[in-house]
């Protein structure tokens, strides 16, 4: 039981397979960042409907995080703080609003 769900069989590197997951998680939140500032950024004739697109892909995104940390915790890990910041660090450059305008535009 001190082991979260893994049995005597469970034959995989937790130490790596927790490293993906958390990476993963980082990955998914630096998404739903993305999408959500996308959200608020949506400008134009067109925006209205952008711009929901941009809520409901952050909220899916959101929803693969918690899984990605629902299955850490059962590994019997606290999801690595340290390790998703420095990752979302990495990753979580903000794309800006001439990304938002390209996104606009290919929907013309």
């Amino acid at each position: 039981m001190g082991d979260g769900a893994v049995t005597v069989d469970y034959k995989v590197d937790r130490t790596e397979l927790l490293a993906r997951l958390n990476g993963a998680l980082a990955t998914e939140l630096v998404c739903v960042l993305r999408y959500r500032r996308h959200h608020f950024m949506a400008r134009g004739i067109h925006s209205c409907n952008v711009a929901a697109s941009f809520l409901i892909h952050a909220n899916q995104e959101l929803g693969h995080a918690d899984i990605l940390a629902a299955r850490i915790v059962q590994l019997g890990e606290a999801s690595n703080k340290a390790s998703v910041t420095r990752f979302i660090q990495l990753r979580g450059t903000w794309l800006g609003s001439a990304a938002v305008r390209r996104c606009l535009g290919a929907g013309r």
